[in-house]
């Protein structure tokens, strides 16, 4: 039957290098992100379900899970982090069944990804350049939110 879902993609935090976790600069930028995100008066409701790319080699660096981790601690919720490059699909269609088995439904979802990807997997979840969703980004962008 399916419902509506807020799926948000966003890019990981700033970083200096390609073998750097957040910098404190982008640490802040994660805590100002969690602001955004609340019951009350923030911008947006809640989230229900937090993802972040898995680890997947020796050099990982833990970007998009340091980026969730103030939104995780503000609402009390896991990060899943189960999901990489090689399976990001499978996400995907987890999101997807969420929605035909209803326990998504008027929930909200953030995805934290490498901005290579982010393209991806908004075509994966239906939103390509015709629905506004560019086909690739900028390598510095670190300032944007898809919903």
């Amino acid at each position: 039957m399916g419902c509506k879902v807020n799926v948000f993609i966003a890019r990981h935090c700033e970083k200096s290098n390609l073998r750097q976790d957040c910098t404190p600069f982008g640490m802040e930028h994660a805590e100002y992100f969690a602001s955004l995100f609340g019951d009350n008066d923030e911008r947006w409701p809640a989230p229900s379900r937090l993802y972040a790319r898995a680890e997947e080699s020796p050099k990982f660096v833990k970007r998009s899970h340091e980026t969730l981790i103030p939104i995780a601690e503000k609402f009390n919720l896991e990060i899943i982090d189960d999901y990489g490059t090689t399976n990001k699909k499978e996400m995907i269609s987890e999101i997807f069944e969420g929605m035909q088995d209803g326990s998504l439904c008027g929930h909200l979802v953030i995805i934290n990804w490498k901005h290579e990807n982010v393209p991806k997997i908004a075509r994966g979840l239906g939103c390509g350049p015709l629905e506004g969703c560019p086909i690739e980004l900028e390598p510095w962008d670190y300032d944007f939110l898809w919903r």
